[in-house]
């Protein structure tokens, strides 16, 4: 990502430095969830991300990392359901 849109949506922020980082919207497309769902997974804290720009920004490390542990969650509720 090298620009994220601004709250306005009328003119692209540049990510100089945050190439690693995905906004909102693209946090979403990657995580397979509704915008407003990454918004509430920030919200509780089980997403770390950081204000920039007055837009939240979230580590594709960190996607990674709460997709894994998603992932496992999810094998380990259904492991429970077989029992």
């Amino acid at each position: 990502m090298g620009t994220i849109q601004a709250e306005d949506g009328l003119m692209p922020i540049p990510l100089e430095g945050f190439e690693d980082y995905e906004d909102i919207p693209g946090a979403a497309e990657i995580l397979s969830f509704h915008p407003e769902h990454v918004r509430k997974l920030i919200r509780r804290g089980d997403l770390k991300a950081v204000k920039w720009h007055n837009k939240w920004v979230i580590h594709r490390q960190e996607l990674r990392r709460y997709q894994r542990a998603w992932i496992e969650a999810r094998g380990r509720s259904s492991l429970r359901g077989e029992e």
